[in-house]
């Protein structure tokens, strides 16, 4: 009985600390938060791809001096 009482009081407590002390941001401010991770994930990406792109082609061109030597 007493662990039932202590997960009933662990739920209890979970829940008001998540209505009563969590600060939850409001609807505008998750939206511009979300916009500047995708806008990061965004540029990041590209970023990503011209370097693999780039490697990619150096070593295609050295693999190719060293074919035709």
């Amino acid at each position: 009985m007493a662990d039932k009482n202590k997960v009933v009081s662990f739920f209890s407590d979970l829940k008001v600390e998540l209505l009563q002390k969590v600060v939850w941001p409001s609807r505008k401010e998750l939206f511009n938060i979300t916009l500047i991770v995708i806008i990061f994930v965004l540029v990041w990406s590209v970023y990503i791809g011209v370097l693999s792109f780039g490697f990619a082609k150096g070593l295609e061109g050295l693999l190719n001096f060293f074919k035709g030597s």
